[in-house]
């Protein structure tokens, strides 16, 4: 694994010009409240929607939240 700084004035633009060099890009699932990622957008969704190479987001599971559905679901 690299590790490459790179300057932008947006993180968005800056992941999706550099991913033209890179086969894809994971990044983790945005944890901003709804009314944030509306005011600020949603960086995961918008370097999907910007790049055209595969982008994986991945989602941190918190177990409290996980059982709680899961109880209320059955």
């Amino acid at each position: 694994m690299d590790i490459k700084i790179i300057q932008n004035r947006s993180v968005t633009d800056g992941i999706v010009e550099e991913l033209k060099n890179h086969d894809g890009v994971i990044v983790g699932a945005a944890r901003q409240s709804f009314s944030k990622q509306i005011l600020f957008g949603n960086i995961p969704e918008e370097i999907a929607r910007l790049s055209d190479k595969p982008v994986i987001v991945c989602k941190r599971q918190d177990t409290v939240k996980a059982l709680f559905g899961r109880v209320m679901n059955e």
